[in-house]
């Protein structure tokens, strides 16, 4: 009995968030998004095949690291090409278990899961790109699913873009990075500290001392097969990165996105260690 209570669990689980998370746009480039996978139900094969068996009693995926952390879908997309072939974007999230005693720890975030898998039969996947064990987020928790946005980067590659955001002491800072399937794993193919921002006990305001705006432009992809990215500055302190646009392409040699070479964001970013 107990066995299929949790059954009926899992099933109405999954019909809430085909409901809720995959009713999307028909048509988006050359590539098309649906439900097909989660009728096949191969998003649980998806999930058990990276972190394990179910676990009814959390109602997730355990994953063991440092702590164990409760992993759970918040979203899916899947894409077929011009051929019929369906590949499937699963998104999850994990917080820290509290019953570890632990999840107020400031140093402990959550953990980011990223599965890119091809739906080949019913109940049968088969995983081409993971990242199952991400570290993201603050104080034993991961970001809300609505910081992450299912973005096309080329005709026929697809990211999550994360835009994160942390604060501490006063000092404050967002991010933007664009996690996509490359060379068997999910990985960042790019990242850029996009604002920064002071608000100190004795300060009548928040002060913004960087702000970049970060752009995919959809027009026209690069030999690679990537759009290029472009990145406003309006805002640098002491002048490091001049305000203007610049433009980041991505490079097959390095499986990321590089700022044109020779241009002040391209300096700054090798100074700081990030290129």
């Amino acid at each position: 009995m107990a066995a299929q209570e949790n059954d009926d669990t899992w099933k109405t689980m999954m019909s809430k968030l085909s409901m809720k998370k995959l009713l999307l746009p028909a048509l988006l480039g050359t590539l098309f998004i649906g439900e097909s996978a989660v009728a096949k139900g191969n998003i649980a094969q998806a999930m058990t095949e990276v972190y394990g068996a179910y676990n009814p009693a959390h109602k997730c995926w355990v994953l063991k690291d440092d702590y164990s952390y409760c992993m759970k879908v918040t979203s899916v997309h899947s894409a077929k090409d011009a051929d019929g072939k369906e590949t499937v974007f699963l998104l999850a999230l994990g917080d820290a278990i509290e019953d570890e005693g632990h999840i107020h720890a400031f140093s402990t975030g959550g953990r980011l899961g990223m599965i890119v898998y091809e739906s080949q039969a019913p109940d049968t996947v088969k995983v081409i790109a993971t990242q199952k064990n991400e570290p993201v987020g603050m104080d034993g928790c991961a970001p809300p699913a609505e910081n992450f946005m299912f973005t096309q980067i080329g005709p026929a590659h697809w990211a999550w873009r994360f835009n994160d955001y942390e604060g501490r002491q006063g000092q404050y800072w967002r991010n933007t990075t664009f996690y996509a399937p490359c060379q068997g794993a999910v990985r960042p193919l790019f990242s850029l500290q996009t604002e920064t921002s002071l608000f100190l006990y004795d300060m009548p305001e928040e002060k913004t001392t960087m702000k970049r705006t970060v752009t995919v432009k959809t027009d026209k992809a690069d030999a690679s097969g990537y759009y290029p990215i472009e990145v406003e500055v309006t805002k640098a302190p002491e002048e490091k990165v001049k305000p203007g646009k610049y433009v980041f392409r991505f490079s097959a040699e390095k499986d990321k996105y590089m700022p044109e070479p020779g241009s002040s964001m391209a300096i700054e970013l090798v100074n700081q260690g990030e290129n």
